[in-house]
C-alpha cells in the first residue's frame, strides 16, 4: 500500500516538474528554509541479508533539515534522521535505533500562489544499534552509508509557513552488523507530514 502511494505522488510530482515553470511560487535567492518532518505512517521496509533472509518491519522515524537557496528554487543543506524500529526475527524482538545526517540538495517547482513541489537528494553516513531481548545474543553496533530521494507537496498556509506531504524512497547499507553479523541492506518507501519554515 505504501509503495502505490509513494508511486502515485512521484508521478504527481513529475507531472508538476512539467508545468511548474509556467505558475508562480517560487523562493528566492537567499530564502532560508528548516523543515521537521515524521514517517510515522504508511512505512513499509523490506530487509535483505547476504545470506538471503529477508523480514519486514514497522518503523517510526523524525527528520530535521535545512536548505538556503543558493540560487533561485535550488537550495544547499543539511539533512538529520533518527528512527526507531521494532523487529520480529522468529521469537526474538530486538529494537534497533539509527542515526544518520549527510548534505542535501533540492530544487522547488512552483504549482500555484500557495503551492510548490520540491524534488530532493541526500546522500548520508550515520550509526545504527540493535538490542535484542534474547540473553544469549548480543547487541550489535555498526556504521550505515546510503542515498535517499524525496519527492514533497507544500502547501503555503503564509509566506513564512508551509504544511508538506512527502514520500521518500532511502537505500540503507549497514555494515559489519544487522542481526546475522553480516552485511545488511535496507530498502525503505515512506510517506510522512512535515512543516517548513522560510527566513528571509
Amino acid at each position: 500500500m505504501a509503495k502505490r502511494i509513494a508511486i502515485m505522488i512521484m508521478v504527481i510530482f513529475l507531472f508538476c516538474c512539467l508545468v511548474g515553470p509556467v505558475l508562480t511560487k517560487d523562493l528566492n535567492k537567499g530564502t532560508l528554509e528548516v523543515t521537521g518532518g515524521s514517517t510515522s505512517l504508511f512505512t513499509s521496509t523490506d530487509y535483505k541479508s547476504d545470506s538471503g533472509t529477508e523480514y519486514k518491519a514497522e518503523s517510526v522515524a523524525i527528520s530535521l533539515s535545512s536548505l538556503y537557496y543558493l540560487k533561485r528554487n535550488i537550495g544547499l543543506g543539511l539533512l538529520v534522521n533518527h528512527s526507531d524500529r521494532n523487529e520480529l526475527h522468529g521469537t526474538n524482538k530486538i529494537t534497533s535505533t539509527s542515526t544518520i545526517y549527510g548534505p542535501l540538495v533540492g530544487m522547488n517547482f512552483s504549482v500555484g500562489e500557495k503551492d510548490s513541489v520540491k524534488g530532493l537528494v541526500s546522500a548520508f553516513v550515520g550509526k545504527g544499534e540493535y538490542k535484542n531481548d534474547n540473553p544469549l545474543l548480543s547487541d550489535v553496533t555498526n556504521d550505515i552509508t546510503g542515498w535517499q530521494v524525496i519527492g514533497s507537496f507544500n502547501h503555503y498556509f503564509t509566506d513564512t509557513v508551509s504544511g508538506n506531504v512527502f514520500a521518500e524512497h532511502v537505500r540503507k547499507s549497514y555494515s559489519g552488523g544487522g542481526v546475522s553479523g553480516q552485511d545488511t541492506d535496507v530498502r525503505d518507501t515512506t510517506i510522512g507530514l512535515g512543516l517548513s519554515i522560510y527566513l528571509r
